[in-house]
């Protein structure tokens, strides 16, 4: 009813405009961002995809073909056949599902916006201010301060994305309390979660762990699970050969007789999976130690 009475006694009127906040025309005066390592992201997400399918692809045809030779010679019971296979198919896309949501899924990129860049520091508001003026920056290179800026309530200002990042806050556990082992996939909740500027992906991520140079993402809280699944869905794929080869083995070997050479490359990659597991138990990396401390909680025993 009021709008209409508005519209009927003032024809003319033209509503007024959202007033911006203060200093949100400066933004677009703000030093440009910086300029992502495209050629290395590009190479560590290209290896890191062939990885992936090449890995995966071996490991399902050599369970395809060690179960299809069991079969043939009756060396395995048929029923078995299904449920040697089943944990490859599953292990498999699972795996290319994490992979997927590493590459294209968001990290948590701080993007720059009216939200993320308000309000702005006295250092930025000088430096939008001057270059709005059209006065050239000291030595001729774009930069609010030689650091970032802190303010009071813990918060950072980034002076190379020009955004406010969070302040540093205690990693959140990556599944929910719900789930009966949900201590195993847990973040260290000692240390803190900090926003921080990858300087390959150019762009700032809140609650930042560390940048992986085989996939090309940074990984950070919000994609931790889909990280820490394709790690243990490594090394699960290594456990299912190092325990499926010797079922089939034999009847490998007798297939292949005239083919030592054959049966001796199984043992090969039988030992190679067992040497690396060794290699885990004596000096545990990222993966080992997941996998460590969910054998603390299970069995109370450290590898």
């Amino acid at each position: 009813m009021a709008q209409w009475l508005r519209k009927a006694l003032l024809p003319n009127a033209t509503p007024a405009a959202p007033s911006l906040p203060e200093n949100a025309d400066l933004i677009a005066h703000l030093p440009p961002m910086p300029a992502a390592e495209v050629w290395t992201r590009r190479k560590e997400r290209g290896l890191s995809l062939s990885l992936v399918l090449a890995s995966g692809g071996s490991l399902a045809a050599l369970a395809y073909l060690m179960v299809d030779v069991s079969r043939r010679l009756a060396a395995v019971p048929p029923a078995w056949c299904g449920g040697l296979l089943a944990p490859v198919a599953v292990g498999g896309a699972a795996a290319l599902l994490c992979e997927l949501r590493l590459l294209f899924g968001d990290p948590g990129v701080i993007r720059r916006s009216v939200q993320n860049c308000l309000p702005l520091p006295a250092e930025a508001v000088a430096y939008a201010e001057a270059a709005q003026a059209g006065v050239q920056p000291r030595g001729g290179k774009p930069s609010i301060a030689a650091a970032n800026l802190t303010a009071s309530d813990g918060r950072s200002f980034c002076v190379r994305c020009c955004v406010w990042r969070p302040a540093p806050a205690k990693l959140k556990a990556v599944c929910p309390r719900q789930l009966p082992l949900a201590q195993l996939c847990e973040v260290d909740e000692n240390r803190e979660a900090m926003s921080h500027h990858c300087s390959v992906c150019a762009h700032c991520v809140a609650r930042f762990d560390h940048h992986c140079g085989v996939l090309g993402v940074c990984i950070t809280e919000a994609n931790m699970l889909p990280f820490l699944g394709l790690l243990v869905l490594g090394v699960a794929g290594v456990i299912y050969t190092v325990v499926v080869l010797p079922i089939v083995l034999p009847a490998i070997c007798l297939y292949f007789a005239g083919l030592q050479w054959v049966a001796l490359g199984f043992l090969i990659v039988d030992a190679l999976a067992l040497g690396r597991l060794f290699a885990w138990v004596r000096r545990p990396g990222a993966i080992e130690e997941c996998i460590s401390n969910a054998f603390v909680h299970l069995i109370g025993v450290k590898l």
